[in-house]
């Protein structure tokens, strides 16, 4: 699982990691013996069988590996630290949030860790002829995961096939093993001895697993965990990007990198860790990061908005779409907004062709009948139906046949793609044909689930208004939810877990005395907590980009939403006298709990506004999002019309009047489309956030 979550992690990230050079995770198991089989009280036994059959039994036992996969998620595994803690409760936050099912999950596993996109494919153990001391390790026909790197490889063989394995030898050219390195290796499990450590150079390994090695080989298991701790880093520094921030604070650390930047180590019947982390500390290291503490802060409830019947949008019924509504056949639908997969700027398919840069034009094409005649139609449809489960969009029926249909109809997407990256020389091209064609259906399928869901909510169910109230989805129940901090329990946070418990201490006793809290010291570090007396509860978070060491739950504001918050309050408190018969009110939007609207994507606003004058009630959609590559004609940006002219109309309260806005912390000259004035991005109610009036004049506007 923690080896998963690496490589689930990497593949999902790769580029946004790139700048930190983050290799392609590896899983190493290491035996203590040399010889990989062995004579104990007269029988042969080998490190290397057991770690085999740990693998046969996660591959063949279906439901209890799934059973294991859910109790480790929920933090349930009965293993327990010295203060009666599950030891793996804070280990998955990637997978966690993730929201996958433990069933597709095990799936996954089997795909991302094994090559494998089916489940009850046998292991397949093969000794490589020419190759000395290499076994390698697959799936049914798939390629192989893994390589065995052995002195005595014929012995180990033999005792594999005595423990019931399937086993071969095969003619072979390449080591697998001296091929780890590569870029196109498919090899994510390696297991030998500490031989590993003669000479081996490889920044993969991110997973270690070790089987009775003792204190004698400590020193030795040193020299092996030197090959998981390295890191090439930003810029060659060979630093963590916590500490590449240090000397360099306009770095932007990609979220969950920490996971990736971590060498987890795991030991059976293994006593050299104590040996280990004397090391550490002799050489200045710590030796343990610290367990992660949670912190909880709880929150004022501005109930303010009771005496003024506040309004809140939701689909009549509360009707669920995933439930209540007919379920789709994925097919062409000429409704939706046609897909444009761009594969200059993507790294999604195996270029086969080096090229050289500068391209000025983009070549614009589909998939002609030559690319469709040889794809695997069913490695497709059955990454469809994976990226189905993994978005829980069980509602969508999908079928091989209209895959297939899909695929030879080229009016519902279009390729920006090099003309030569289109020729076939090889079957080895159709693996990036299947690729490019799995890209295109997953982004189809998104945008259909959405236009589906849609004209579902607003043309067959509709939307009504309903009062607020101390059950809405958006708010944070003031005697359940509170704000969960996690952070780990060492020397050097020991200033910010103090900053944060006086900053509860402070919301706990006004909450008593019945106010707004007030912070004496609102920020330490990448943190900081404020106070809105307009919004419907207090305190709000905020928290630098960037920052793996602290998890806040409810997610906290990202810096373009604690600067509207702050100009809005600014506003307020500037204009008092021209809001003075007015009210104001404020609420985090909180993703897919929320109100949410639906087009060719989901979009849920991070905001919601009222505004109350004259007897009339304002509700505006608020989000601020960066606008570099979104176009004037983006759904986001004409939600406002569509408020107005699709569901405004049939609400039951005619005083009620819903508009939306986007905030950009883009700059206007930042925009890679120029061709609307900042008038007409304005008139289609997008503000740039650095023009210093773009609270006041939205909150002129939304009275218009």
């Amino acid at each position: 699982m923690s080896y998963y979550q690496q490589k689930k992690l990497y593949l999902a990230q790769e580029s946004e990691y790139a700048p930190f050079n983050i290799e392609n995770p590896l899983f190493v198991f290491v035996g203590a013996s040399v010889n990989a089989v062995r004579t104990e009280n007269k029988r042969k036994v080998s490190d290397v069988v057991d770690i085999l059959m740990f693998f046969r039994d996660f591959i063949t036992n279906t439901a209890a590996a799934t059973a294991n996969i859910e109790r480790i998620l929920s933090g349930n595994t009965g293993l327990l630290d010295n203060r009666n803690r599950d030891i793996f409760r804070n280990n998955f936050p990637y997978l966690t949030a993730s929201g996958i099912a433990p069933s597709a999950m095990y799936a996954d596993i089997l795909k991302t860790v094994f090559n494998c996109s089916s489940v009850g494919a046998a292991l397949h153990i093969e000794n490589l002829r020419g190759i000395s001391g290499e076994i390698r390790l697959r799936l049914g026909e798939n390629e192989p995961f893994g390589v065995i790197n052995v002195g005595d490889d014929s012995a180990l063989l033999s005792l594999c096939a005595e423990n019931g394995f399937d086993t071969d030898a095969i003619d072979f050219s390449d080591s697998l093993f001296q091929g780890i390195t590569k870029a196109d290796s498919t090899i994510n499990l390696l297991i030998g001895s500490k031989k590993f450590t003669e000479g081996w150079n490889c920044w993969r390994v991110s997973t270690m697993g070790l089987m009775n090695v003792g204190r004698s080989e400590g020193s030795e298991i040193i020299q092996l965990f030197g090959r998981g701790v390295r890191l090439k880093g930003c810029k060659m520094s060979l630093r963590r990007s916590g500490f590449f921030k240090k000397d360099y604070p306009e770095a932007v650390i990609p979220k969950h990198i920490g996971i990736l930047e971590t060498l987890n180590i795991f030991g059976v019947r293994a006593d050299y860790m104590k040996q280990f982390k004397e090391f550490l500390e002799n050489e200045g290291v710590p030796s343990t990061k610290g367990q992660p503490i949670v912190l909880e802060m709880p929150v004022i409830r501005n109930k303010a908005h009771k005496k003024s019947g506040l309004y809140s949008l939701r689909v009549k019924g509360n009707a669920d779409f995933k439930k209540a509504a007919a379920k789709p056949f994925l097919r062409f639908d000429n409704r939706i907004k046609p897909i444009i997969f761009d594969c200059y700027s993507k790294v999604q398919f195996e270029s086969s062709q080096t090229r050289g840069s500068g391209e000025i034009t983009k070549n614009e094409a589909v998939l002609r009948p030559e690319h469709l005649a040889f794809l695997d139609y069913d490695a497709i449809y059955s990454e469809l139906q994976r990226y189905k489960m993994e978005k829980a969009h069980y509602n969508v029926n999908i079928t091989r046949q209209d895959v297939k249909a899909l695929l030879q109809n080229t009016q519902w997407y279009k390729l920006l793609i090099p003309e030569d990256e289109l020729v076939i020389r090889s079957f080895e091209d159709y693996r990036r044909f299947d690729k490019i064609a799995v890209a295109l259906l997953t982004k189809y399928f998104d945008r259909f689930y959405y236009a589906e869901q849609n004209r579902w909510e607003s043309q067959v169910v509709g939307y009504d208004l309903v009062a607020m109230d101390d059950d809405n989805e958006n708010f944070m129940n003031e005697e359940k939810d509170k704000y969960s901090i996690t952070v780990d329990e060492t020397p050097e946070n020991e200033t910010m877990i103090a900053w944060i418990r006086n900053v509860i201490a402070e919301v706990e006793k006004a909450k008593k005395e019945k106010r707004i809290p007030n912070f004496a010291n609102p920020r330490q570090g990448d943190m900081e907590v404020f106070s809105l007396p307009a919004h419907l509860y207090n305190p709000l978070l905020y928290l630098a980009k960037g920052n793996v060491e602290i998890g806040i739950s409810p997610v906290a504001l990202n810096e373009s939403e604690i600067q509207f918050v702050k100009a809005l309050h600014k506003n307020i408190t500037l204009h008092t006298e021209e809001f003075k018969n007015k009210e104001i009110y404020l609420i985090r939007n909180r993703s897919k709990k929320g109100i949410g609207f639906f087009d060719d994507a989901g979009f849920f606003p991070d905001f919601i506004l009222w505004l109350i004058a004259d007897g009339k009630q304002y509700i505006t959609f608020i989000d601020p999002h960066g606008m570099a590559r979104e176009p004037i004609t983006s759904s986001k940006v004409g939600l406002f019309k569509r408020l107005k002219e699709e569901i405004e109309s049939t609400l039951p309260v005619s005083s009620v009047h819903l508009t939306s806005f986007i905030l950009s912390p883009t700059k206007y000259s930042e925009l890679s489309d120029k061709s609307a004035t900042v008038t007409e991005w304005n008139d289609n109610h997008v503000l740039f956030m650095d023009d210093s009036n773009y609270v006041y004049d939205m909150l002129i506007s939304i009275q218009k």
